[in-house]
């Protein structure tokens, strides 16, 4: 092994604003490109697999995503984000984290291997048994890697890290696409993750710059498990929610009608965390270094929530409007089930978006029990949900989910992170009030024109995707907090280079 660099360059919070701005907007921007890149990716590749697949083939793969996901949930045991907000850390830090997590990986790759046959045996399936040995993979490829990609993190690499993700990403969709069209089976879609984490892995340890060295007892890593221990705890009961919905259709209502539910959830949560995702590590990691100057913390959370939310909201609202011109335009013609579930799921999206970005602030804020508390709070809300809506299958379920996350979910959760933080209730208040006349605005507009014009479908959801741009950031421009934000955009695209000081 490589002895730790012992300047630990590259790890101390160290950076003024002006160079904290540069390197974040840089490679901010960056990332953005890349992400934008994966999107293209993602559309593309379910374009495609929605022609070589079938609906059962699917619903087969949707069946074992839920022990997919939990491997992946436990892959880092929340140490990543230990390393992101712990200001004094070491590269032994780092060594001691990384053998902890090593052990740690190992155990659970001997408790899950035995509990594999459970998977077939749940859904009668024999052939899924198979699938989910090849997904306990994930425990040691994802594993590995973690504390790599963190380092990069840290060092606010983001560009480097968003053409990783990218590189990534082509891989598994790749060698998916490939498998498809040779075989047409559901291994298709279960070779994309595993092949995308291994390139993953070998990337994160190339452009680290990083390799652990042996453990030293005379460095103390507890209080860091205890932060991580209390994020995948939260990251264990996030999977619980995302998924228990998964397992009941799948149960209840079998892998044809769950077939149909996974496109349309896809459909809704792929761009929502293409963008939010990778943004769970930049954004909190820029934010705990400037917590505790209030001003400055005030002005970049709310002024990145809001250039997310001006990116994001008019296309999903677009999207959720013209999903009888959508769906069969990205999945063809024999899924037009999805188009109502998934306008259900889109009405969540447009909600899901500010609630992540406000459960970032748990751990920039280093409030990792209050997080863990309202996880658990999420957690029996949303399957008290999926229950309700279930008897009338995946429609059902949408809508009852997207309901208890307008009612319940987004008032509670503004109440929890606003009580002890530098962001006041009023901001989240005004946050939404930005776009919800814009939003209502946009809704009516395109429906008027959908039904009164008779353009091909491509030339009318491109019309109604600028008009929905330009009638909700015409009302936000209203609304001088949406001009200031518009004028924050502008600076990011003008000073990023040059870290000047932004328009508050």
């Amino acid at each position: 092994m490589q002895k730790p660099d012992k300047s630990e360059d590259g790890l101390a919070f160290g950076d003024n604003i002006g160079e904290l701005k540069r390197k974040s907007f840089r490679g901010g921007l960056a990332f953005a490109i890349a992400q934008g890149c994966q999107i293209l990716v993602q559309i593309a590749s379910t374009v495609i697999l929605a022609r070589l697949l079938t609906p059962a083939d699917f619903g087969l793969a949707a069946m074992v995503v839920p022990f997919a996901v939990a491997i992946a949930v436990v892959s880092d045991l929340g140490l990543g984000q230990a390393v992101v907000q712990r200001k004094d850390l070491t590269y032994q830090h780092l060594s001691n984290l990384f053998w902890v997590s090593l052990a740690f990986h190992v155990v659970l790759l001997a408790i899950f291997l035995p509990l594999t046959p459970l998977v077939g045996l749940f859904y009668g399936r024999p052939e899924l048994t198979t699938v989910a040995l090849v997904y306990c993979s994930l425990f040691l490829i994802n594993g590995l890697g973690a504390l790599h990609r963190a380092v990069q993190t840290r060092r606010l690499q983001f560009a480097r890290l968003g053409m990783f993700r990218l590189w990534a990403n082509l891989f598994g969709t790749s060698v998916g696409i490939f498998i498809a069209a040779e075989w047409h089976t559901y291994w298709a879609l279960v070779a994309i993750p595993i092949a995308g984490s291994i390139m993953g892995l070998a990337l994160s340890w190339l452009g680290s710059g990083w390799r652990p060295g042996l453990p030293d007892r005379r460095v103390d890593v507890r209080s860091m498990i205890g932060f991580g221990g209390n994020v995948a705890t939260v990251r264990l009961l996030n999977f619980v929610s995302s998924n228990a919905d998964t397992v009941m259709i799948g149960k209840v209502w079998g892998e044809v009608l769950l077939g149909y539910y996974d496109r349309a959830y896809r459909l809704m949560v792929t761009p929502t965390n293409l963008i939010t995702a990778p943004l769970a590590n930049m954004a909190p990691t820029v934010f705990a270094r400037l917590f505790d100057k209030p001003q400055s913390y005030r002005r970049a959370v709310l002024g990145l929530m809001r250039l997310v939310l001006l990116a994001a909201i008019p296309a999903m609202t677009c999207a959720v409007v013209m999903a009888p011109e959508l769906i069969p335009l990205v999945y063809g013609d024999a899924w037009g089930q999805v188009i109502p579930i998934f306008q259900a799921f889109g009405v969540a999206a447009l909600l899901r978006f500010l609630m992540v970005m406000l459960e970032w602030l748990f751990v920039a804020e280093d409030r990792t029990r209050e997080y863990r508390t309202w996880a658990i709070i999420r957690t029996v809300l949303m399957i008290g949900s999926f229950a309700v809506g279930l008897p009338w299958g995946g429609l059902g379920v949408a809508t009852a989910y997207a309901a208890t996350l307008l009612v319940v979910m987004l008032p509670v959760l503004a109440i929890m992170v606003t009580r002890r933080s530098h962001i006041r209730l009023a901001d989240i208040g005004l946050t939404i009030a930005l776009f919800l006349p814009g939003t209502v605005l946009a809704i009516g507009a395109m429906t008027v024109l959908s039904l009164r014009t008779a353009w091909p479908d491509w030339l009318t959801l491109l019309v109604c995707l600028a008009l929905s741009y330009g009638t909700i950031w015409a009302a936000a421009w209203l609304f001088p907090a949406g001009r200031r934000s518009f004028r924050l955009g502008l600076d990011v695209l003008r000073h990023g280079r040059s870290g000047d000081e932004m328009a508050g």
